[in-house]
């Protein structure tokens, strides 16, 4: 399945690079999972 890119991850990866660690928090099945596995080293 394509990845569809989320209006979050470039937030995400802004934060990440910032402290090393973000809790995401949202709704069942809205995309938190697939959106940090994009970011994985």
């Amino acid at each position: 399945m394509r990845y569809i890119e989320r209006i979050i991850d470039s937030e995400l990866k802004r934060k990440l690079n910032a402290s090393g660690a973000v809790l995401i928090k949202g709704a069942k099945s809205c995309g938190k999972t697939e959106s940090a596995k994009q970011v994985q080293a």
